[in-house]
């Protein structure tokens, strides 16, 4: 049960990845492959200022990534917490003449709501990304 609602978190943060990646950040990557090419064709530029220009064009992807690594490290630490708080509270019910497979069922039906809550804040990370996307290319 609760390695079903894991798996369920995990194909939604999934999802929510291919399609950031498909709808913002493809068409982020794209225009910092264009700029750096429009640096390589300035014949004009030393190597030092071509490097400067091609890394100046992967600076916002750089930055987005960054972004997008930063919120999944955060909910996984939300997860992580929650299931915690799940064990612990476990925990302490247990005792000698504890029903260990009541108390497992406990944990799995709380492992699951952590699960079930955490995928509802998907939509909220997403929109969070996107406002971060907005910074870097005003046309998203």
């Amino acid at each position: 049960m609760a390695s079903e609602a894991q798996a369920n978190v995990q194909r939604a943060v999934e999802q929510m990845l291919e399609t950031i990646e498909k709808e913002k950040l493809r068409p982020l990557l794209r225009e910092a492959h264009l700029g750096s090419a429009r640096c390589c064709e300035n014949m004009l530029l030393s190597k030092d200022q071509l490097e400067h220009c091609m890394q100046k064009t992967f600076q916002p992807a750089h930055e987005i990534q960054s972004v997008i690594s930063n919120e999944l490290n955060h909910l996984q630490d939300r997860l992580t917490r929650c299931a915690q708080q799940c064990q612990d509270n476990v925990q302490d019910k247990l005792s000698n003449n504890s029903d260990i497979s009541l108390l497992q069922k406990e944990l799995d039906i709380c492992v699951v709501k952590c699960c079930d809550s955490h995928i509802k804040l998907i939509p909220t990370i997403m929109n969070r990304i996107y406002d971060s996307l907005k910074q870097f290319q005003p046309t998203f």
